[in-house]
């Protein structure tokens, strides 16, 4: 059975980094897309290649890849299904109880999925933004952070600071952040 398992959630895990990938490059073009200025010419393109190396680059603290931190969340679900399935066989509980213990993770663990697509994106969205100021020759862009009553201290440092198109920009700051980047351009 936990062979079965394994070969199971090695399929699951695979599929859903396809879809991931699939969704994160249809996301950058979208935003790279709908940044288009009309009238400014642009100096460069990017291809679906440049679009991979961007999804795939390792930008987080922790030092891994969005892959990466989806294996580890796979780890964690088959060694909590490997315990508890035991737990069930030796101690004579009702399927119903497994049924209950997974039902409670699997909403821990739909938050911390949650959590990584949705700072995922905001990445990818930051990169395509800055691909695309920067196919126009633009040479700054601003970070800015929403006014209201979620901004966090650490987005609110970040707010209106500007960077070089070429240099590193801390967005996202951290998971779920909201922060974006828009061009600085001068008349």
């Amino acid at each position: 059975m936990q062979t079965q398992l394994d070969v199971r959630l090695k399929e699951l895990n695979e599929r859903q980094q396809r879809q991931m990938l699939r969704a994160f490059k249809r996301n950058y073009w979208d935003i790279y897309n709908e940044l288009n200025i009309d009238g400014l010419r642009l100096f460069s393109t990017i291809d679906d290649n440049a679009v991979t190396q961007v999804i795939n680059a390792i930008w987080c603290a922790d030092g891994k890849s969005w892959s990466q931190r989806i294996w580890q969340n796979t780890a964690l679900l088959k060694e909590t299904l490997n315990e508890e399935l035991i737990r069930c066989v030796t101690t004579g509980k009702n399927p119903s109880y497994l049924k209950k213990v997974l039902q409670e993770r699997f909403n821990v663990s739909f938050g911390n999925a949650d959590m990584l697509v949705r700072t995922e994106l905001a990445h990818i969205q930051t990169q395509a933004a800055k691909q695309r100021y920067r196919d126009y020759g633009l040479d700054e862009v601003e970070v800015l952070a929403d006014k209201d009553e979620r901004r966090c201290d650490v987005c609110g440092k970040l707010h209106k600071k500007r960077y070089g198109i070429n240099d590193p920009v801390p967005i996202p700051a951290h998971p779920r952040c909201r922060c974006c980047i828009v061009p600085v351009i001068d008349d």
